[in-house]
């Protein structure tokens, strides 16, 4: 009988597979003509991609997997370099930082070369370290990143588009800043309505948009020290 840790290995490994393969599933039926695609469908789904390129990230440094990596740089690669997605958070009381998928792409295959890996890991490194090297045809104008100075007793804020019924994710991560200082977070819609959502681990904040449009997350600093926070977006 398979255990439980291999089947979920099995289970990670199809996933890397998956996604430096290019695979896509067959249409139920394919006789029916596909409505062509909208701009908030192309959205969403390029958004849905660089969310699971950071779960595949998760997984790939916590089990030690450069297959994982890889397949989460291929999708950064894809989305971000090829595509030349951009998706700019607002922030009011802070800056946007500045991101270069390339360089984020080159630390993934880094930090795999790192790891042992087996022949299917040297192939995909090298096609990736190809594809880096033969340059893309995207401009990209800047990530899902942004980095808020919060004065003592200050708030500040970052809103970002999501799109209706898909799951928003906001990541809160500390600046070396006065990292220790405490934070209170509120996270509203345009209408100033209060959204339900719950967090997990790494203050990761999760919900699902019930409309489409700016969903603004506040943060607070209820401390008479100055500190920072990086807050990063799906």
């Amino acid at each position: 009988m398979m255990t439980s840790r291999r089947m979920f290995g099995c289970a990670a490994a199809m996933v890397c597979v998956v996604a430096l393969g290019g695979f896509r599933p067959m249409a139920a039926d394919d006789k029916k003509a596909e409505a062509p695609p909208t701009a908030d469908d192309k959205y969403g789904k390029m958004a849905e991609q660089l969310a699971a390129a950071e779960t595949l990230i998760e997984f790939g440094k916590s089990h030690n997997s450069p297959l994982a990596l890889l397949a989460a740089a291929e999708v950064i690669y894809q989305v971000e370099i090829k595509e030349g997605f951009k998706d700019v958070p607002t922030v009011e009381g802070g800056k946007v930082l500045p991101y270069e998928p390339k360089e984020k792409v080159e630390s993934l295959i880094k930090d795999a070369k790192a790891m042992k890996g087996s022949k299917a890991v040297e192939e995909a490194t090298k096609s990736l370290e190809s594809k880096l090297l033969e340059g893309a045809r995207g401009t990209p104008q800047g990530g899902t990143k942004a980095t808020v100075r919060l004065d003592k007793n200050g708030t500040a804020s970052v809103t970002r588009q999501f799109i209706k019924n898909q799951v928003g994710k906001i990541w809160i991560t500390r600046d070396s800043y006065n990292p220790n200082v405490p934070l209170s977070y509120k996270l509203t819609d345009s209408k100033g309505n209060v959204i339900p959502h719950v967090v997990g681990a790494s203050n990761q904040f999760a919900f699902i948009p019930t409309a489409d449009g700016p969903y603004k997350l506040e943060i607070t600093n209820n401390n008479p020290y100055d500190t920072d926070a990086v807050v990063t977006t799906n």
